[in-house]
């Protein structure tokens, strides 16, 4: 088993039954790794990417599939919500995502204000439907 495997099996301060040195050398050496694997891709694509144009037509399709992804997991929210939100009625749910898109709408496409609207008519709508 290597070092990584049994440090993440050993959970939270099991460093020393990792293999790992105890105190902050320990987590210095998680940090530095951590930071080492996800710098090169951070500057890979950089280097990659400082000539693609961001209005090109493969962008816009990631940005619509993107879109569309958020969207499929709002609906699957609205439909079938699990946790606290399972015990508001589906009612509630509909009325807040339509009170928060027609405000996103109406307000020039403002999503922080959209959200914001959406989760007070949920926090509304669920006492109204109790």
């Amino acid at each position: 088993m290597t070092p990584l495997v049994s440090f993440l099996q050993a959970g939270v301060g099991g460093a020393a039954d990792a293999g790992l040195p105890d105190g902050l050398l320990g987590y210095v050496l998680i940090i530095g790794v951590a930071i080492g694997a996800h710098e090169v891709w951070r500057w890979a694509g950089l280097l990659l990417g400082r000539d693609l144009d961001p209005a090109s037509e493969i962008f816009v399709w990631v940005q619509h599939v993107a879109n569309a992804l958020v969207a499929a997991l709002v609906v699957r929210l609205i439909a079938f919500p699990a946790g606290l939100l399972a015990n508001i009625a589906l009612e509630a749910r509909l009325g807040a995502t339509a009170i928060g898109l027609a405000v996103f709408c109406i307000l020039g496409n403002k999503l922080g204000l959209g959200v914001a609207a959406a989760a007070l008519a949920l926090g509304v709508l669920s006492q109204i439907t109790q």
